[in-house]
């Protein structure tokens, strides 16, 4: 039995665990559309969230193992990078270039096999306030995939990566308000022995060739810390940010996935969960707490990935 037969047999077993209901709505979740960053924080633990959404995966080994573009990333993670001055990132000439991480006691970025760096554009804005670029093309009229088929998986997924996971929030929308389109979100919790981590998972579409709408998106999350990126045997594009660090207790990082079809799956990994949000005057939570820590690694986030982009949907 090949590794993908044994994976495929692990989804089935999981076919028959019900989820929990929904304990909140989208709009708790989703705030800048399809392009955006799913949270919004302050700069610290007691700051007010307008909107929240974090996820956590934990370390699994890849299943591939070729290195460099049209394959699949393989093997444990190896730590290449460096740490340099805290608050200056760098912004890579060449695409195997570690990039230096931008703050002062997170970990060195890990470049997982097969990926590479992705240098953010000479003329994007740099620091805190990067932004993306312009859309790369019109997005397709891409309905969502079937809701029980991409939970399943997502799940199963991130048990494997993190521990039993509980799905705490939920929404399938075939017309958002929010993204104007089609949205689905899905949020699970893992328990990380102090608290709970979060992995989230958004499912929207992108305009434009994968490669095209990721080179769009680089510094979408408002940091110009280049990202990494592997191209899939199909044309599917992972792009994976390095961590967000600039709450030291509320780490979050995201993988964005870009499939030939125009489909778009976000995870996000986070460290806090929802047991940790309370409701703030007016709208929006205040984190109260959080682990100092993400839930799952970069290889993690990765298998995560890379079980959504195998359904081909």
């Amino acid at each position: 039995m090949n590794p993908d037969d044994r994976m495929h047999a692990a989804l089935r077993a999981v076919a028959d665990e019900p989820a929990p209901p929904a304990v909140t709505t989208l709009d708790q979740v989703i705030t800048k559309g399809r392009r955006r960053v799913l949270v919004q924080r302050g700069a610290t633990v007691a700051a007010v969230v307008g909107v929240v959404a974090a996820i956590g995966v934990g370390g699994v080994v890849l299943r591939s193992a070729a290195e460099g573009q049209g394959a699949r990333p393989a093997g444990p993670p190896s730590a290449t990078a460096t740490t340099t001055t805290p608050g200056v990132p760098s912004v890579p000439t060449t695409g195997n270039q570690p990039p230096e991480t931008t703050g002062a006691g997170e970990p060195s970025p890990t470049l997982l096999p097969g990926w590479h760096w992705v240098g953010v554009p000479a003329d994007r804005d740099v620091g805190d306030d990067c932004k993306g670029g312009m859309p790369a093309g019109t997005a397709p009229d891409l309905s969502l995939p079937p809701k029980a088929t991409v939970t399943e998986t997502f799940l199963d997924a991130v048990g494997k990566a993190a521990g039993h996971p509980t799905l705490v929030d939920n929404s399938w929308e075939g017309y958002s308000p929010k993204t104007k389109s089609p949205h689905g979100f899905l949020d699970a919790n893992v328990d990380m022995g102090d608290g709970p981590g979060s992995i989230q998972l958004e499912v929207d579409h992108f305009g434009g060739t994968p490669e095209a709408a990721a080179d769009a998106d680089l510094g979408s999350y408002g940091s110009c810390a280049p990202p990494s990126r592997t191209t899939l045997d199909d044309g599917t594009v992972l792009q994976l940010e390095q961590g967000d660090w600039r709450d030291p207790k509320l780490p979050m990082q995201h993988l964005r996935v870009y499939q030939p079809n125009g489909r778009l799956y976000i995870v996000t990994t986070a460290g806090y969960g929802k047991s940790d949000l309370v409701p703030a005057d007016g709208e929006g939570y205040t984190i109260t707490n959080g682990r100092g820590r993400l839930p799952v690694d970069a290889a993690g986030i990765a298998e995560i990935a890379l079980a959504l982009a195998d359904l081909g949907l």
